[in-house]
This record gives structure tokens, C-alpha cells and sequence, in this order.
């Protein structure tokens, strides 16, 4: 396995552990039943989980070496809340770095 597969297996093993420990935790989750059962019922599907899946199985890096890359990933994660039905306009989305309350500028290349 690459260093870079070993380093994206121990991220992905420590925060699903972490996440799914906040979330159990946490009494203002008000769908915390219901992830935690999607968790563990992918986990005991998956063979190579001992008790709940959190991340997908696959992971296929993309190096974003051209702009037009980088732009397509942008569009595609600021997208992805209003394609879900979340908000009506992307600078709405609480964590999208288009939120102007969040102050963050994206130096697009």
C-alpha cells in the first residue's frame, strides 16, 4: 500500500471512530437513531468492518494539477447543497466556503 493509501486509512479508520462517538453522544441530534443504525448496518454488510461504516469503501485521490480541475471540484462541492434541496442559493449554506459570513476568499486560479 502507498504512504498516501496508509495516511487516507488511518484518517478515515480515527474520524469515522471519533464521528460516530460525537454523534451517539450528542442529545440535540435529532437523527442520531437513525445514522447510527445506517452505520451499523452497512458495517456488518461489509466484511472488512468490525462495527459500523461511516466513510465509502473506495478511494481514488484526483490530483487537481489544472485549473479547469480545480474549478470543476469547487463548482461541484458549492453545488452539492443546492442539488440536495438544502438551500436555494449557495452563499445560504451554513459551511460553504460561498457563505459570506464565514469570510473566507477563494483565490481562483
Amino acid at each position: 500500500m502507498a504512504v498516501w493509501g496508509k495516511i487516507m486509512r488511518d484518517f478515515k479508520t480515527f474520524t469515522s471512530k471519533e464521528l460516530v462517538k460525537l454523534i451517539a453522544a450528542n442529545p440535540r441530534e435529532s437523527r442520531k437513531e437513525w445514522m447510527l443504525r445506517v452505520f451499523r448496518e452497512h458495517g456488518a454488510a461489509n466484511p472488512l468492518n468490525v462495527h459500523h461504516q461511516f466513510w465509502q469503501q473506495s478511494n481514488r485521490p484526483i490530483i487537481l494539477d489544472k485549473p479547469e480541475l480545480f474549478e470543476q471540484r469547487r463548482r461541484y462541492l458549492r453545488e452539492n447543497p443546492l442539488r440536495a434541496g438544502l438551500v436555494n442559493d449557495e452563499t445560504a449554506y451554513q459551511w460553504s466556503s460561498a457563505n459570506p459570513q464565514l469570510g473566507f476568499e477563494c483565490d481562483v486560479v
